[in-house]
């Protein structure tokens, strides 16, 4: 059940924490990210996006992942709360770019846009941030086309990776990010099917810390043979929670 309280309190913290985008250089785009591409690459071949698809964006930021996200897609809505993290996205979109951004929150659906507007509804890192997910979920799958996917990336809690990073990061804070060690995949697949939700896949992947894999992209094959071990993908640091409109 939604808490209109706790939900502000929730909003506040996000708004001041993202108030000014100069303060976090990790959300910013980078061309040459192999980090950044490869989760990108997960997610839209989970999706099976096609050059005709018109994909919403789901806390889109400083345009991280939704630049190297739009080439495969007609266009790409980029929602986000913050005007100072879709300021950096503009100035980041080259001429022509398929990339529209959009000053608004997820549970104002389908308000910007009207129902049934989107091919594919996605989101990187940004679940775990929000509250009310029967809500959420609710409110994105009337803004889907009939048969229309959903794919979010988040963190997988039970790599410990995750405290480490928190803990020694100057742009991450423990009362921002603490959903991120609360947050279920297989809740979050329950939720999905009560909203209507089919062909739910949970799927782990990743390995190697984005500062590490952007130095040494070939590092990027050894982490996918690493993917492919049981009891590895079991604490792999990301998880793909995948769906379907019924």
């Amino acid at each position: 059940m939604s808490e209109p309280g706790r939900n502000a309190d929730w909003q506040s913290i996000q708004d001041r924490f993202y108030d000014e985008a100069d303060k976090h250089t990790h959300l910013a785009f980078d061309a040459a990210s192999t980090y950044a591409k490869d989760l990108t690459d997960h997610l839209r071949h989970a999706l099976q996006l096609t050059a005709g698809d018109r994909v919403l964006e789901v806390g889109a930021g400083a345009g991280r992942f939704t630049l190297h996200l739009a080439p495969y897609c007609r266009t790409v809505a980029a929602l986000d709360t913050s005007p100072a993290l879709l300021g950096a996205l503009e100035q980041q979109s080259p001429p022509g770019s398929a990339v529209e951004p959009v000053c608004a929150s997820v549970f104002d659906l389908p308000g910007p846009f009207g129902p049934a507007s989107f091919d594919a509804v996605c989101g990187f890192f940004i679940l775990h941030h929000l509250p009310d997910h029967e809500k959420l979920f609710g409110l994105i799958r009337g803004s889907l086309k009939p048969g229309g996917r959903v794919a979010f990336v988040e963190p997988n809690r039970l790599n410990p990776l995750f405290l480490v990073q928190v803990a020694v990061s100057r742009e991450m804070t423990w009362e921002a990010e603490r959903g991120m060690f609360t947050f279920s995949a297989s809740r979050t697949a329950q939720v999905l099917r009560a909203a209507g939700f089919s062909g739910i896949r949970l799927l782990r992947f990743g390995l190697c810390p984005p500062q590490l894999l952007d130095r040494v992209p070939a590092l990027l094959w050894l982490q996918r043979g690493l993917e492919k071990i049981p009891f590895v993908r079991r604490f792999l640091p990301f998880v793909l929670i995948v769906a379907e409109a019924s």
